[in-house]
């Protein structure tokens, strides 16, 4: 039986320190671009672009088209919600959650963290249950079915804007693993655009990425440091 994985990234132009940062120019390409390039190519899972039904995001839509990847439209609030119907949509079994603000995801920690979460038959990989890496570098992989079986009990707004935030609160219940970088110094680096001071730095980095292809996370560390040196 073929395993339906996916990435899902969670966007929108409407932020309210930040507004429009998904389609602010890193060099050539804008944020979101480089977030699901960065996710690309992929052998082993879809990837879908899951933002809100409004008018405002449509631009959005227009660079997934552009990309050839899926997309989900859905509640602008209520982001668990807009999970969950993608994944009952898309008929998904295992998915990572990636946020739009991230432009360099990596794609081989989340390929290792499918492989985990089906090889040891877990419910949840993580690397944020403590935090090991730098900002803006996670993987949160879920099985659907424990997304959904789990979804009626988010009730607070926290749970209902940060989709995992419910197995963080209950991470003891839950067959899970935490993957840790190794370097704890480089847990406070901001590889990240949740602000316009994030975004002056990694202009920079993207600007120096063109001398990189495939770009590990030391390298990002490393481009990070020397900037804000």
């Amino acid at each position: 039986m073929i395993t339906n994985k996916a990435v899902i990234i969670l966007s929108r132009l409407d932020s309210t320190r930040f507004p429009n940062k998904a389609l602010k120019k890193l060099g050539n390409k804008t944020l979101i671009e480089w977030c699901i390039t960065s996710l690309m190519p992929q052998k082993h899972y879809k990837i879908v672009l899951a933002t809100t039904n409004r008018e405002v995001d449509d631009p959005l839509i227009e660079i997934a088209n552009k990309y050839g990847i899926q997309f989900y439209r859905g509640d602008c609030d209520n982001v668990a919600l807009r999970v969950k119907n993608c994944l009952e949509q898309f008929k998904i079994d295992i998915f990572a959650r990636v946020n739009g603000d991230s432009p360099f995801p990596q794609r081989e920690l989340i390929e290792e963290g499918f492989k985990r979460l089906e090889i040891d038959n877990l419910e949840f990989v993580t690397n944020l249950a403590v935090r090991s890496f730098p900002y803006g570098i996670s993987v949160e992989i879920l099985r659907a079915q424990t997304y959904l079986d789990h979804y009626k009990y988010f009730h607070s707004n926290t749970q209902k804007e940060h989709i995992t935030s419910y197995f963080y609160e209950n991470l003891k219940t839950f067959n899970f693993l935490n993957i840790d970088y190794g370097n704890s110094n480089d847990h406070n680096v901001r590889l990240v655009v949740d602000t316009p001071e994030d975004y002056l730095i990694i202009t920079q980095i993207a600007d120096a990425l063109s001398q990189i292809n495939n770009p590990t996370t030391e390298d990002l560390v490393k481009l990070y440091k020397k900037i804000t040196a």
